[in-house]
């Protein structure tokens, strides 16, 4: 079982890196999901930290309704079932990306914690 998850975390460290990303004057590690459109904490995959947060919400998606007044139903996943918070971040060409931190600071976007 850790051959498995190694090689699957080891997928995800080959994965181009999404550099550029930052909220205010804080810069992030991102780093694109090569098998689904998201983006997620570079620790995650740098260290192989298996037990990421980030990387394990990835795994397990939620489905989720369509929140209120067209809220992004990912929000409410990440605050319901993770007890995350949200944040907006920007990429070089002020491209705009919410995602969803975790108590152990990894963060994911938060279109890889629900099902489209």
């Amino acid at each position: 079982m850790q051959k498995l998850a190694a090689i699957f975390i080891l997928l995800f460290s080959l994965s181009s890196k999404a550099s550029g990303w930052s909220v205010g004057a804080k810069s992030l590690e991102v780093s694109r999901c090569p098998s689904q459109y998201c983006l997620i904490s570079s620790t995650c995959l740098k260290n192989l930290k298996v037990e990421c947060q980030a990387l394990k919400a990835m795994k397990n998606k939620v489905q989720s309704d369509a929140g209120p007044g067209g809220t992004n139903p990912g929000s409410g996943v990440c605050q319901k079932h993770y007890q995350g918070s949200v944040f907006v971040a920007r990429d070089d060409q002020q491209n705009e990306v919410a995602f969803c931190s975790f108590k152990d600071g990894s963060f994911l976007s938060l279109d890889g914690l629900w099902r489209w």
